[in-house]
């Protein structure tokens, strides 16, 4: 009896420690994999960088002879990415492979006669 009672113990011991361990590589993990879409919206249109997928978009919301230009700031490979939306209704669009977890940056342009009008980064994460 007494044997079976101190198997008992250390098997609940490690039972207990196997669960917290499970518990920290779940947290750990789903805290790696998380991004952070952003999203810019304006009068003409919008632009937007979707973490899942790492796709980025412009669309042009009416036609007033305006352009609506996304741009993607990727800092750890030092690249501006581009695409851009004309006429109403349009979508543009580019799917990224980026690193989890890195930091990006969105702006959205109109883009009238060749001449951009942008406005300030937003930051999401891939």
């Amino acid at each position: 009896m007494r044997l079976r009672t101190t198997f008992g113990r250390t098997a609940t011991r490690f039972t207990a420690i196997g669960a917290a361990a499970l518990a920290i590589v779940g947290v750990t993990a789903t805290s790696a994999a998380a991004g952070d879409s952003v999203s810019v919206e304006g009068a003409y249109g919008a632009a937007t960088f979707y973490d899942k997928g790492d796709l980025f978009a412009a669309y042009d919301l009416h036609a007033d002879g305006r352009s609506v230009q996304a741009k993607l700031k990727v800092p750890y490979r030092g690249k501006t990415y581009s695409v851009r939306a004309s006429g109403a209704g349009d979508e543009a669009r580019m799917n990224l492979n980026l690193a989890e977890g890195a930091t990006v940056y969105l702006k959205m342009c109109y883009v009238d006669n060749g001449t951009a009008d942008c406005g300030s980064w937003h930051k999401g994460v891939a």
